[in-house]
């Protein structure tokens, strides 16, 4: 579980949250994601990672990650 690992490196959920707050608003490249590129897309195609509401600053990001619907996976 990714909060027993921050707990290891003396990192608490502040900590956790922070280090995610930047993928509210994040882009990568489809290749580096869960579900990968669609058929005859560029590797390099940028996708959101807040597929939720992606222009808005809210916990969607951080619901997607909790229940693996996240287009990368938690920190591990």
């Amino acid at each position: 579980m990714p909060q027993e690992k921050f707990k290891n490196l003396d990192l608490d959920d502040t900590d956790h949250v922070a280090l995610h707050v930047e993928n509210t608003f994040g882009w990568v490249q489809c290749q580096l994601t869960q579900r990968n590129c669609s058929a005859g897309q560029d590797e390099e195609t940028l996708v959101n990672l807040d597929t939720v509401s992606p222009n808005v600053f809210d916990n969607k990001y951080y619901s997607s990650l909790l229940c693996g619907c996240a287009p990368l996976p938690l920190t591990r």
